[in-house]
C-alpha cells in the first residue's frame, strides 16, 4: 500500500512538473511572438539610436525607462517664410523648413567651422530637425561623435569635445552650439558639407536643433538659423526673445557693447551686424583690393590650453603644429587691465595675398576672450596699428 501511494505521488509530481513546463513554454512563446510584432526603430536622421527599453513584463508591452515628461518644454519663432511639421519619427519632435535666397555671391564667413561657401542656386531650402531625447538616451560626446561620423570626421575625446562646444550668445534660453565642417571632397563632384546644431536642456530631456547641408547653403541660411536658435525659450516663462532679429551687440554712446565688454571701433573699421555662429561680434575693414575681419568670441575655460589654441590657429593656415610655445612668437600684452597674449601667424608661401591671423587673448572670470583678425597678410600688416588701438580701448564693466 505504501509503495502504491508513493508511485501515485510520483506520477502526480511528474505530471505537475510537466504541466508547469508546458505553461512556461507557452508563455515564453507568446512573449516572443509579441516582441516580434512590437518593434521600435529610430528615424534615419535621429540624433541617437532609440532610447533603451525596460524588460517587458510577461504579458505587457515594453515601456521606455526614461521618456521625457515635458512634452513641449520649449517654443520658438520661425523666421519669415519658414514652415513647421510636427513629428516625423519616434525621436523627431518637429521638422522646420525654410527657403533661402542664395544669389551666388559670397556666403560670408562660417563661424568656427571655416569660411563660408561661394553661394548656390537660388531657391535652396534648409531643413532643421528638432529632436527631443531622454536625459539618459546618450551622452553629449556620443551624440557629437555620431554627427562627426555622419560628416565623415573622426571621433573626438572629452578634450576635443570641449573645443567644439560654444555658448549660444544672446539667446532667450541658455544653449550650446556645435559647428562641424566636413572634409573637402576629393572627387571633384560632391560638395563640402557643414552642420550647425543647437542644444538645450530641459527638466527631463535634451533638445537638439540640427541643420546639415552643403557649405554654401548653410552659409546663406546662417543668419536665420541663429535667429531661430536664439528665439528658443521655455514654455514655462513664455517670455518673448528680446534678441530675435537683432545682433548680439548693442550700441551705447556710439561704441558697441557686448555683455561686459566695451571698446572703440578704429577709424576705417565698422561693426558688421550679421550674426555669425559662436561669435559675439564682428568688425570688418577693407584695403585697396582686399578685406578682412576681426571676430570677438568668448568661451568657458581655457579651451584646451594655450598650446592647443596656438596649434588650432596654425592648422587653420595649413601650418604644422609646434611642440611647445617657444616655437611660436608670443607677446605679453594688457587687455582691459588684465594680463593677455598676442600671436601672429602667416601661411607658408610668398606674396601679399597669402592668408594671416593675428590673435589677442585674455582670461577673465574663468572665461577665455579671443579677438582674432584674419585676412591677407599684407592687409593685416597695414592694420596692426588699428588692431593695437582696438585692444588698448578694451575695458570690462562689472565683475
Amino acid at each position: 500500500m505504501h509503495q502504491a501511494t508513493s508511485k501515485c505521488l510520483g506520477v502526480r509530481k511528474i505530471a505537475y512538473r510537466t504541466t508547469c513546463c508546458l505553461i512556461v513554454m507557452m508563455m515564453l512563446a507568446a512573449c516572443g511572438e509579441q516582441e516580434q510584432v512590437q518593434t521600435y526603430s529610430s528615424p534615419k536622421d535621429s540624433t541617437v539610436a532609440a532610447a533603451p527599453f525596460a524588460p517587458s513584463n510577461i504579458m505587457g508591452a515594453p515601456t521606455m525607462t526614461d521618456a521625457p515628461s515635458d512634452a513641449q518644454a520649449f517654443e520658438w519663432e520661425l523666421p519669415d517664410g519658414w514652415e513647421e511639421e510636427s513629428g516625423g519619427g519616434p525621436m523627431r519632435f518637429a521638422t522646420l523648413t525654410g527657403g533661402i535666397g542664395v544669389t551666388g555671391e559670397a556666403g560670408g564667413t562660417g563661424g568656427t567651422g571655416g569660411t563660408g561657401g561661394t553661394g548656390g542656386e537660388a531657391g535652396s531650402n534648409i531643413t532643421v530637425t528638432v529632436a527631443r531625447l531622454p536625459s539618459r538616451a546618450g551622452s553629449l560626446l556620443a551624440n557629437v561623435n555620431r554627427w562627426r561620423g555622419q560628416m565623415g570626421l573622426a571621433a573626438v575625446g572629452d578634450a576635443g569635445l570641449a573645443e567644439l562646444l560654444h555658448p549660444l550668445e544672446s539667446g532667450a534660453t541658455p544653449g550650446t552650439v556645435v559647428d562641424l565642417l566636413g572634409p573637402a571632397p576629393v572627387d571633384g563632384e560632391s560638395k563640402q558639407e557643414r552642420m550647425i546644431a543647437a542644444i538645450f536642456k530641459s527638466r527631463d530631456a535634451t533638445w537638439f536643433f540640427k541643420a546639415r547641408a552643403e557649405l554654401d547653403v548653410i552659409a546663406a541660411a546662417e543668419p536665420e538659423l541663429m535667429d531661430l536658435f536664439r528665439s528658443v525659450r521655455s514654455v514655462e516663462t513664455a517670455q518673448p526673445n528680446p534678441h530675435a532679429h537683432s545682433t548680439s551687440a548693442s550700441v551705447e554712446g556710439g561704441s558697441p557693447a557686448i555683455g561686459p565688454l566695451r571698446y572703440e571701433v578704429p577709424e576705417g573699421w565698422r561693426f558688421d551686424p550679421q550674426p555669425r555662429t559662436a561669435r559675439l561680434g564682428t568688425l570688418v575693414f577693407n584695403g585697396d583690393s582686399a578685406s578682412g575681419d576681426l571676430a570677438i568670441t568668448r568661451f568657458p575655460g581655457d579651451v584646451g590650453g594655450e598650446l592647443a589654441n596656438v596649434n588650432r590657429w596654425r592648422g587653420q593656415l595649413g601650418l604644422s603644429p609646434v611642440a611647445d610655445l617657444n616655437q611660436q612668437d608670443v607677446s605679453d600684452i594688457k587687455i582691459g587691465g588684465l594680463a593677455g597674449k598676442s600671436y601672429r601667424f602667416v601661411a607658408a608661401g610668398e606674396g601679399p595675398t597669402r592668408p594671416g591671423i593675428v590673435v589677442a587673448s585674455v582670461m577673465r572670470n574663468g572665461q577665455s576672450w579671443f579677438f582674432k583678425m584674419t585676412g591677407p597678410d599684407q592687409l593685416l600688416g597695414n592694420q596692426v596699428e588699428n588692431f593695437n588701438s582696438f585692444i588698448a580701448s578694451i575695458h570690462f564693466d562689472g565683475n
